[in-house]
């Protein structure tokens, strides 16, 4: 891949994707297999600390209310 076409792909996967690869990560030669491995672990992460975002949110406004036990039993 020359280096016109692996900042393009790098620059689509940031725009569509919201993730950051580093370019050498395209330019080295990287197989396909590879670079889905590192997308997917990227996003794995990012949806990860949006769910701990989105509980902790939830257990923190609903502690202390009368709703707090329902969220125990839920969890």
């Amino acid at each position: 891949m020359d280096s016109l076409t692996a900042m393009e792909l790098k620059n689509g996967v940031q725009t569509n994707l919201g993730i950051d690869i580093p370019i050498v990560k395209f330019i080295e030669g990287t197989t396909i297999a590879a670079l889905a491995n590192e997308l997917n672990g990227q996003l794995t992460q990012r949806d990860g600390e949006q769910v701990r975002d989105l509980l902790g949110d939830t257990q923190v406004s609903q502690t202390g209310g009368e709703n707090s036990s329902w969220i125990e039993g839920e969890i």
